[in-house]
């Protein structure tokens, strides 16, 4: 009977993540991008970090402590499709699994210039949004999404203390971007890690476990005791170096 409980009560834990698409082990040892998605200040870092700690390269120009490839980046705010695929080849031919998280990408993929035109004129702007999207991500080789949930409050918060914001503005934007989000997994087929974030603090072995699942890598034992070690609660380099209010 006490076997039994506890099975029953291992199979009603919410351990922070659902997975979405086909079974991982059908792709895990191909070539792929882990593109992570969540607006500012949804974890994000966390899970660029981890998987950076873990091996996996995020950018030439990812540094501590938020991993944001500054290169990938200024290649979108460039509005050139150009410019991003020239980055996605070079680092596809280097690069068996590489990762790239920016929180604003969805809202750069609508800006880029080739794609500014996708669409049925009489399309609503839902769909057209869905479209762009789904260019970019036939673009992409193989991709695996990671999507970072947090609860509104604690987002737009967040950006308050950080950045002083206006925070009902702040939550207007965050329920915006998941609205958007939402809508992007329904009209697109694809296969990805949902995450709660802060779950994950309290979860990270069994967290650090499935991306590495996920990956198909290997890292070795100092590569995931550095990944567990790095998914902490309120960690203060982030805090100050995101912090523009008393810069």
């Amino acid at each position: 009977m006490g076997n039994n409980n506890e099975s029953i009560f291992e199979s009603l834990r919410n351990n922070a993540m659902f997975w979405v698409g086909r079974p991982v082990e059908t792709f895990n040892n191909l070539p792929k991008t882990i593109v992570i998605l969540g607006p500012a200040r949804s974890g994000t870092s966390i899970v660029a970090g981890a998987l950076h700690h873990l091996g996996v390269f995020m950018g030439e120009r990812s540094v501590k402590p938020v991993f944001e490839d500054t290169k990938l980046s200024s290649a979108f705010e460039s509005k050139s499709w150009k410019n991003v695929k020239g980055i996605l080849g070079e680092y596809n031919q280097k690069y068996p699994i590489w990762g790239y998280k920016r929180p604003n990408v969805l809202h750069d993929i609508q800006r880029l210039d080739e794609f500014l035109n996708l669409g049925d004129a009489s399309a609503d702007e839902c769909d057209k949004y869905n479209q762009r999207f789904r260019e970019f991500h036939s673009s992409l080789r193989n991709p695996v999404y990671i999507l970072t949930f947090k609860d509104v409050f604690s987002i737009s918060n967040r950006n308050r203390i950080s950045m002083n914001t206006d925070l009902i503005r702040q939550m207007e934007n965050a329920l915006a971007y998941y609205s958007r989000l939402i809508s992007i997994i329904k009209a697109i087929d694809f296969n990805a890690l949902f995450v709660s974030s802060p779950k994950i603090v309290e979860e990270k072995e069994a967290f650090i476990e499935q991306l590495v699942h996920l990956c198909g890598i290997s890292p070795t034992q100092e590569q995931l005791n550095a990944a567990i070690s790095f998914i902490t609660p309120n960690p203060k380099e982030y805090l100050i170096h995101t912090n523009i209010v008393r810069k």
